[in-house]
């Protein structure tokens, strides 16, 4: 569908006591779409979010932008998707609204977890707030080592939600964001960071070299405090890892907000505890340099919207003072 990671993990042995036939940890797009698909094959399914709302990324806090644009929901639940959303906004039959707004993502999903468990016999058990506590399981030797001849299979989880009744079932699938199952369990192999250049002779993997290639806005904004130290968030180049090298850090990620110009629909935005302005100095000074206009993607409601909602969406831009 549109965003989550999906990890299928071992499954155990078939037992007429488990809890379930199917237990999704993670209710990104690609959990959901792991449930709705399970139980339309009258599987008896549970569904375990960490937060307190469904959809992860494909929901949460925006206007469910995703990657694949406004011509990526052709098919399958995809496109289900897109047309339960239009009817939402009442237009007419088989009419799509790519990126609906946050609360019609979240209405829509519950929509269709709850018609595939009316037709496959077993409506699915939805569990907000249900974090992952550790993990049970049997054979393996749990020692996250990916050459092990006789991987683990995964017996049940416990959560947060229920700490002294872990969950069984005959398959467990991690669509969470950051494989928290596969962590729990010990020897599940997994990776992360970047692999170098010549882990599989990739020539574009590894670390990047810095370049303004396809970058946005102001290029000569002064990154130094007024005693020559560096600004919060700016690296010296000289503390990079040479390109193409292997590193362990996490992707850059992007808060893609709602916002709206109408003043009958809106919530003022709160000054966070701890908030200190001179963290944000590099943006600040980018803006300035552009006159007062950041590198946000503000101008345009989200593409896919019904013209009539006056949303959009900070998100994006690769620029010095883009949202990443």
């Amino acid at each position: 569908m549109v965003h989550g990671s999906l990890f299928l993990c071992a499954t155990a042995v078939a037992s007429a006591t488990v809890d379930f036939d199917v237990m999704v940890y993670g209710s990104s797009p690609a959990g959901i779409s792991a449930a709705v698909v399970a139980a339309r094959q009258g599987m008896k399914v549970g569904l375990f979010e960490p937060l307190k709302m469904i959809g992860g990324m494909g929901a949460a806090g925006n206007l469910a932008l995703n990657d694949g644009g406004t011509h990526a929901e052709k098919t399958g639940l995809a496109l289900d998707f897109v047309q339960r959303a239009a009817a939402h906004y009442g237009l007419p039959a088989g009419s799509r609204v790519t990126h609906p707004e946050a609360h019609v993502s979240e209405a829509v999903f519950y929509e269709m977890l709850r018609d595939a468990g009316a037709a496959g016999g077993h409506a699915i058990a939805v569990k907000l707030d249900c974090h992952v506590l550790s993990a049970a399981a049997t054979g393996g030797d749990n020692a996250n080592n990916a050459s092990s001849s006789s991987p683990s299979r995964v017996a049940s989880v416990t959560l947060s939600c229920a700490p002294g009744a872990p969950v069984t079932a005959t398959a467990f699938i991690d669509a969470s964001y950051d494989g928290d199952i596969m962590t729990a369990v010990g020897d599940v192999a997994y990776t992360w960071g970047r692999e170098s250049t010549a882990t599989y002779n990739e020539s574009l993997a590894g670390a990047r070299a810095p370049g303004w290639a396809g970058v946005s806005g102001p290029q000569h904004v002064d990154a130094l405090r007024a005693d020559g130290s560096l600004l919060k968030y700016v690296q010296n180049i000289s503390e990079l890892p040479p390109p193409g090298a292997a590193d362990d850090a996490l992707m850059a990620f992007q808060h893609r907000l709602c916002v709206t110009n109408n003043a009958s629909n809106r919530v003022d935005w709160p000054r966070p505890a701890g908030y200190d302005a001179a963290d944000f100095e590099l943006l600040q000074r980018a803006a300035l340099a552009q006159g007062n206009h950041s590198g946000f993607s503000l101008g345009n409601p989200c593409p896919g919207l019904p013209s009539h909602i006056a949303k959009f969406t900070t998100c994006c831009g690769i620029a010095v003072d883009a949202s990443d």
